[in-house]
Formats: C-alpha cells, structure tokens, sequence
C-alpha cells in the first residue's frame, strides 16, 4: 500500500487488500467450526488476529505511509523541471506541470507581503519576485506551515535565511493547498496585490534531495513498521507456544493424579 504499485494501479492495490480481508473473514469462519466441533482452537485464534492486526496495520500504516512520504515522491518524479524561470515576465499558467523550478538569478523571496492563514497550523505563504520589478500577478508563491507570524511580514519557511537560494520544490498535498490559497487571498486584500494563478514551491537549494528525502522517510517507516509487527507476531508466537506448553502438562499432570488415586481401591478391597 505504500510504494509504486499504489501509485500506479491503485484500484488493484486497493484490491489486494479486498483480498486480505477475505482472509480474516476465513479464519473468522474456520475458528467459529472448530469451536463448535468442540476441537482446541488455540492456533486457529491465533492466525485469526495475526491476519486480523497483519490485514489492519498494512492497510491503515501504509496509506499513511503512502499519503505522507511516497506519494509527494512519485508525483515530483512524474513533473517537470523548469530551468531560469523568470518570477516578474512569466506566468504560473505556462508550467502548471512544473515539479522543480529553477528561478532566474536575482530571484528572491518578498518576506516583507508575507501573509499566514491559521486553521490549527499556521499556513505561511511569501511570493517570489526577481529584483525590485513589481509583476502584474505574483504567480509564484514560497509556503510552509508554522514558520511565520501570520499577518505580520515575517516569513522564514523552507531555506529563505540561506543566501544563493533561488529553487523550489512543488508542494505536493492537496490537502494544503486551499488553505495556501487563503493565505494568499489574505495577502492580496492587505497588500492589494493580484494572485491570479499561485502556484506553491517549498523554498529549496537542492530540490533533488528533498525529492528523496520523501523516499528515505517512506522506506525508514516501511522498515520500522514490518520490524514492530514481525516482533509482536514473535510475541503472540511465544506466548501461544507457552499455552500450549503450560496446557499439555496440566493434562498429563491431570492424568498421572487419576492414575494414582484409582490405584489404591484393588489392595484396600482384597484386605
């Protein structure tokens, strides 16, 4: 659920997982059979929430997983990349497939029109500008979330601090961008500027390795993942494997008792 599989065919995805609850559902049935047969259903309760916790985690942690880290990660790969982009000559409309943006030199980010929108988070948006040239609509907006003042020009998202900074990375969740959106309707009523097409960037020097540092995340949370439910599945193994141990010898321990107090009766009748 986390990786390019999902990305690219995510209805079969979606139906692998179909699958996996098709198999909750027949351990569900196989215990409830052995049960009423009156047979040990010590493993079959076992295997039913080890699919059930396996068919959950995988569906629940790797969406998230996807949602977080590998997605932005497909989605930057699959865009293009536009070298000497111009903030004050051209327009968002002429690379609305754009991933990574390269900006002329003397691009820079305008902190003094910076404008937040809070909706729990603060999110923050500047424009980017070349020079001291004021364009007709500032296209292109620098975002983050929680890294400005709101409605003071304070603004220090992303590598702005850095000099020689001029590249920025696309922001991928959709889930963001209307409240960037807002942030810049705020912006454009108190600065009475025009935004007729913002399009956000994460304000990067190396959007390369931003890109991947989506994929490093999504791998170190797949990996972290399947080591916690390989561990808790050892668990549930030992302490079966311990039942079962601690039930076998309560029934021979049983036996052997029988055994003994049954033994005495011939010898005490014979007297």
């Amino acid at each position: 659920m986390s990786f390019e599989f999902r990305y690219d065919y995510p209805n079969y995805a979606w139906g692998l997982s179909g699958v996996g609850v098709l198999l909750v559902v027949w351990a569900w049935r196989s215990r409830k059979l052995q049960r009423d047969a009156q047979r040990d259903i010590l493993w079959s309760t076992y295997i039913f929430w080890a699919l059930f916790i396996s068919v959950i985690a995988a569906v629940v942690l790797g969406d998230v997983n996807f949602f977080y880290s590998m997605n932005p990660f497909y989605a930057a790969q699959t865009l293009n990349t536009y070298p000497n982009v111009d903030p004050s000559e051209q327009s968002a409309t002429q690379m609305m497939d754009a991933g990574r943006l390269y900006f002329a030199p003397g691009s820079h980010v305008d902190a003094t029109k910076a404008m937040g929108f809070k909706n729990l988070d603060i999110y923050c948006v500047a424009p980017i500008v070349k020079g001291e040239v004021k364009p007709e609509t500032y296209d292109f907006w620098a975002a983050g979330i929680n890294c400005c003042a709101g409605h003071s020009p304070e603004f220090h998202c992303g590598e702005v601090k850095s000099r020689g900074t001029r590249s920025g990375l696309r922001v991928m969740q959709q889930e963001q961008l209307p409240f960037f959106k807002l942030a810049v309707q705020q912006a454009e009523s108190a600065y009475h500027i025009k935004a007729l097409h913002p399009l956000f960037v994460y304000w990067l020097q190396d959007p390369v390795h931003a890109i991947y540092a989506f994929q490093r995340e999504g791998y170190k949370y797949f990996i972290l993942s399947s080591l916690t439910h390989f561990a808790l599945n050892l668990v549930m193994v030992i302490m079966k494997l311990y039942s079962s141990f601690e039930f076998g010898m309560a029934s021979r321990t049983g036996g052997s008792k029988a055994t003994c107090v049954a033994w005495p009766v011939g010898p005490v009748g014979a007297r």
